[in-house]
């Protein structure tokens, strides 16, 4: 139902500064003046800690990455919303060198019950919805995580007389 696409071999060095992002083992730390992948699709690590990122604009895929070209039998979200619930097992496809390493062979040894492409387009608001969520859910984390932080330290060194947290939840639905 799909292609793995391998990406093309740009060091920062021989980057031309673009608008558009090299893509490869992780965050985009440059740019670069050409895209060689169209956005509205993923990538999943080749090279280094496994990761599965989606990238909304075009982009410059290096080879550190995997990326991705769907039959019509297959949506390109459903295809990544699959992956991502499921990373385990991605993560089990990266032999264990020095550095995590993938290759084409073992992910497309992958496979996943596929639904008809208008389940699948119907499952795409759902998944959108959820990942959204998610993403609330670590960031409120992560700032609990630094506040927790904040508080031990603060008190460890009594430079705070008097703290107060307010939770606030917006609850539409008042039938709960």
């Amino acid at each position: 139902v799909c292609k793995i696409v391998g990406g093309s071999c740009l060091p920062k060095k021989e980057a031309v500064i673009g608008k558009y992002k090299v893509v490869g083992g992780g965050i985009s730390s440059y740019t670069h003046s050409s895209y060689n992948r169209i956005g509205g699709n993923f990538v999943i690590t080749r090279v280094g800690t496994p990761m599965i990122q989606w990238i909304v604009e075009d982009f410059f895929q290096t080879e550190n990455a995997f990326s991705f070209d769907v039959n019509d039998l297959c949506s390109t979200s459903y295809l990544y919303y699959t992956l991502k619930e499921n990373f385990e097992l991605v993560a089990r496809m990266y032999e264990r060198t020095a550095q995590p390493i993938t290759t084409k062979g073992r992910l497309s040894n992958l496979e996943f019950p596929l639904p008809p492409i208008h389940v699948q387009n119907t499952l795409d608001p759902l998944f959108t919805h959820i990942s959204t969520l998610k993403s609330s859910i670590l960031e409120w984390e992560n700032k609990m995580q630094t506040l927790i932080k904040d508080l031990g330290n603060a008190s460890l060194s009594h430079s705070i007389k008097k703290q107060s947290i307010q939770l606030i939840f917006d609850n539409t639905d008042e039938d709960d």
